[in-house]
Formats: C-alpha cells, structure tokens, sequence
C-alpha cells in the first residue's frame, strides 16, 4: 500500500519542478525576445515658457520687452514701438505696461487684448475678453 501512494506522488512530478528557472524567460513562442526599451537615447523635454503674473525685473524683462514685431494669431504681423503705438496690416492702437501685463487697445473693433510675456519674451499670451490672443516674437 505504501509502494501505490509512494508511486502515485511520483507521477505528479515533472522535471525542473522543484524551483527555479532554466533558460531564457519572457519569450514568445517563436523564440523572439522582448527588447528593453533604452531610456538612456530619449530626449530631454523642453519644458514650455513660463508666464510671468509679477512685474518683471531687469533690462531684458522690462516693460519694454514687448517692443518689436510679433507673428500674432490670426496670422498678421503686430509691431509695437517703444512710445507706445502699435500697429498691424488692418489695425493699429496702443500698448501700456503695469505690474508686469501688458494691455492693448485696438482702434478698429474697440478690442482691449490682456497680454503676459513668457520669461524668455519669445511668447506673449493674453484674452481679449472674448477669445485667446497669442503671439511670438519674429
């Protein structure tokens, strides 16, 4: 009777049943094996431009950094000088400074644009009420 239990517990094993692992593991069928992905080649992402709420320092964030020509978003060009004009192709009007933002008002349309520059004055982001207003610096 103890030959029968003895030989019954054998049956049930199988070979390399008692641990471990032989040979190569996550393998497909076919024998291809998964290749690890290299972190390593991934470039760094750029963060985006911050926004400055608080009045900027220094010559290069001064009110004046909105002066030049900016690509704007409805795709007209917006010059705005240092005396405070500002002008497009169908639109002019002028610009003050406070405490870091910018507002515009436009002749034509009566249109009042809240503007921030980016800290790196690249980007310039704002509403006019209505809608988002956006531009960079050419």
């Amino acid at each position: 009777m103890v030959a029968l239990l003895v030989a019954d517990r054998i049956a049930f094993a199988q070979a390399g049943s008692t641990g471990g692992t032989i040979g190569k593991t996550d393998k497909s069928i076919s024998g291809s094996e998964e290749t690890p992905v290299s972190r390593r080649n991934a470039p760094p992402a750029k963060p985006a431009p911050a926004f400055s709420s608080s009045r900027p320092t220094g010559a290069a964030n001064s009110c004046t950094a909105i002066v030049g020509t900016w690509q704007w978003f409805n795709g007209e060009e917006a010059v705005f000088k240092m005396d405070g004009a500002a002008h497009t192709a169908t639109n002019t009007g002028t610009w003050t400074c406070s405490g870091g933002s910018y507002v515009v008002s436009w002749s034509v349309g009566g249109w009042i644009d809240r503007l921030r520059i980016s800290t790196d004055n690249t980007r310039i982001d704002g509403t006019n009420g209505f809608i988002r207003v956006s531009g960079i610096r050419k």
